[in-house]
Order: structure tokens, then C-alpha cells, then sequence
């Protein structure tokens, strides 16, 4: 007697944005990096200062979108100054909870 069946996984990695970045126009870490964002297309991205106003939001995150992510500058395209900021990532899936922690602008 021989017997098969088969399961189709699903494989979806961790969302891992990184803790800084240090957008001085060097070319290296000039931009918010938030790894497998590309992965959830319906995500929504918004970071907050330290007094909780928001800096910057941005729908349909993407790393390799120089107008769909984050160079370390307001809502009015000024760069902000080096510190600590806050963020919510919410990845708009069915069962994915929202994404906060902080991030550090280095200039």
C-alpha cells in the first residue's frame, strides 16, 4: 500500500527594520531600510517624534522606492535633526499585528 499527500507552506520572514540610519548623502545607510516591508504591499509606515507628532507617513512602503521610503525628512521634505523617533508599522494583513519600536537619525 503507498499513500502521499502534500502541504503547500508559506514562508513569510520577519519584518526587521533597522534601530538607525544616517542620511548624509554618502551613499551608505542614507535611508530608513525596514527588511521584507516589500513583502506586505498594502503597508502603512508612520513615525512620530519624541512630543508624538507625526513626521512622516508614507502608504506602500518600498525599500527600492526612492519616493516610497524614508530619508530621515519631515512631511514638509525638511531633514529632522539627529535623535530618537517612534514608529508604527501596520503591515494591513489579516493576522499580522502592528510593528512599533524606535528608530535613531545619526547626522
Amino acid at each position: 500500500c503507498i499513500d502521499s499527500s502534500s502541504i503547500y507552506v508559506l514562508f513569510i520572514p520577519a519584518i526587521k527594520p533597522q534601530k538607525g540610519f544616517s542620511p548624509n548623502g554618502d551613499g551608505v545607510n542614507d535611508y530608513w531600510e525596514i527588511r521584507y516591508i516589500d513583502r506586505f504591499v498594502l503597508n502603512e509606515v508612520v513615525v512620530f517624534n519624541r512630543w508624538g507628532v507625526k513626521v512622516y507617513e508614507q502608504k506602500g512602503y518600498h525599500n527600492d522606492d526612492p519616493d516610497k521610503r524614508w530619508d530621515g525628512t519631515s512631511k514638509g521634505g525638511k531633514d529632522l535633526p539627529s535623535g530618537t523617533y517612534y514608529y508604527v508599522i501596520k503591515l494591513n494583513d489579516q493576522g499580522f499585528a502592528p510593528i512599533t519600536g524606535s528608530i535613531t537619525i545619526v547626522r
